[in-house]
């Protein structure tokens, strides 16, 4: 029972933040994937790039997939992403999401990225949870859209989006046993902030340290947060590599490089807290049960 009504608290509360939880928050591993909140990401380093994430955490668990494919002719890139989850005692959600980004040279050393992404969800619910008017709820459909752009000059850059939710609705069934789909509040105003910086030699040793601050106001109740970490990820030799972040997020992670063909990256979470706030309880420890665990393949064409 503690698991339901905790697992529903949960749905609830994403719900109305990311989406209603039709996007899983990658938990660390988006120091490797800043395109997952800012479009202008939308990139391959080589023709195709394609993404496989499997995460298995305490209440959901699912897949989040995604390729970009590079469009050199008219300096752009294009992608697309699906995932799908499975709440404990809950239901399930799906997500697509289309993207595109441009890009401009100004020189060899600076250019400067924009890009958009139109994003459409779904949660099934499968165990009678009622909304806020008593309603028995089925489900939500929503969309959203994400506008970002991000400068790169020589071994710095800095990128800043925002996530606009555009139509969200529910659907329930009446007291009187009738169905009927409703326009809701739902969703969420974000502003998503990442920039890194390179140092080192690639081929030897790199190291590139990763701030993220993300700004979140709810559509619902008007609730704002603050989020923010510090992170860094190393690379050794073009093989092997090692992540971390902390502050609001706490993760650390560890990547292998095959042939520069494929990578696998494995990343383990370990809470959430308020950005200049102390770390209490033994669910935040990495050393505890409670921990969360993410595996990622990247395959270069």
């Amino acid at each position: 029972m503690k698991k339901i009504i905790y697992a529903t608290s949960v749905l609830l509360l994403t719900g109305t933040i990311p989406l209603m939880a039709q996007m899983f928050p990658l938990r660390g591993l988006e120091i490797y994937n800043p395109s997952y909140y800012n479009p202008a990401y939308t990139q391959a380093d080589r023709k195709v790039q394609l993404d496989l994430v499997g995460y298995n955490f305490n209440y959901y668990s699912g897949l989040w997939t995604n390729a970009m494919t590079a469009l050199p002719g008219i300096s752009s890139a294009a992608g697309i992403r699906f995932s799908t989850s499975q709440y404990t005692d809950v239901g399930t959600s799906w997500n697509l999401e289309f993207a595109y980004a441009y890009r401009h040279s100004f020189s060899e050393d600076f250019q400067l990225n924009g890009g958009i992404s139109v994003k459409y969800g779904h949660i099934n619910y499968e165990n009678g949870l009622e909304d806020s008017n008593g309603n028995e709820l089925l489900g939500r459909n929503s969309t959203g859209m994400s506008l970002g752009v991000y400068t790169q000059y020589k071994k710095w850059d800095v990128g800043l989006s925002t996530h606009l939710p555009l139509y969200v609705t529910k659907e329930v069934v009446m007291p009187d046993g009738s169905q009927e789909t409703q326009k809701d509040d739902a969703g969420y105003y974000a502003i998503h902030l990442i920039s890194s910086y390179s140092f080192g030699k690639p081929g030897r040793m790199t190291i590139d340290p990763v701030l993220g601050l993300d700004y979140y106001i709810s559509r619902r109740n008007e609730h704002t947060e603050l989020q923010g970490y510090l992170g860094a990820k190393l690379e050794f030799r073009n093989l092997v590599g090692l992540g971390f972040t902390f502050g609001n997020l706490v993760s650390v992670s560890t990547s292998l490089n095959l042939k520069d063909r494929v990578s696998l990256i494995l990343g383990i979470y370990a809470g959430e807290h308020e950005l200049f706030g102390s770390m209490e309880g033994g669910s935040y420890s990495i050393g505890s049960h409670d921990f969360d665990i993410i595996a990622q393949v990247r395959i270069h064409l």
